[in-house]
């Protein structure tokens, strides 16, 4: 049984403040695969500092560092196709095929939009602020 433990913030593995775990169930057997520490709030605070530091400074890098970002996500992905495959379909209980497709679907987008970044006056404005991110601002 896998047992998820650390969080990655800011760009390194971290203990987490949340003390709840949660079991990961496979939806087809409904046997326990595995346990997650979930956030609390004080995880997510530190999490979305850290996001929008990188999203400030990620906007300030040349297209050429944002497609080299994107070469290497497209790499990793395609070569652990069969490993993100296998984690799907234990996870979520989807069929091997249609995980295997959307695995590959993935790496491709990776393709495109470095192709697009090429192309684009500013590959930053090609990433949209999540609507999270927006409302936890409203909020204070």
């Amino acid at each position: 049984m896998k047992a998820i433990t650390p969080h990655y913030i800011d760009g390194k593995f971290v203990e987490p403040h949340g003390r709840e775990v949660m079991d990961s169930i496979n939806p087809t057997n409904n046997n326990v695969i595995g346990s997650v520490t979930l956030a609390d709030e004080e995880d997510a605070k530190r999490a979305i500092a850290a996001a929008k530091r990188a999203f400030a400074s990620f906007g300030g890098t040349s297209k050429e560092e944002r497609a080299a970002v994107l070469r290497r996500l497209q790499k990793v992905v395609t070569a652990r196709i069969h490993d993100l495959t296998t984690a799907m379909v234990e996870e979520y209980g989807g069929v091997h095929h249609f995980s295997k497709l959307i695995v590959q679907m993935a790496a491709i987008r990776f393709s495109m939009r470095r192709r697009h970044s090429k192309n684009c006056h500013s590959f930053a404005r090609g990433i949209r602020r999540p609507f999270f991110f927006r409302r936890l601002e409203l909020q204070g």
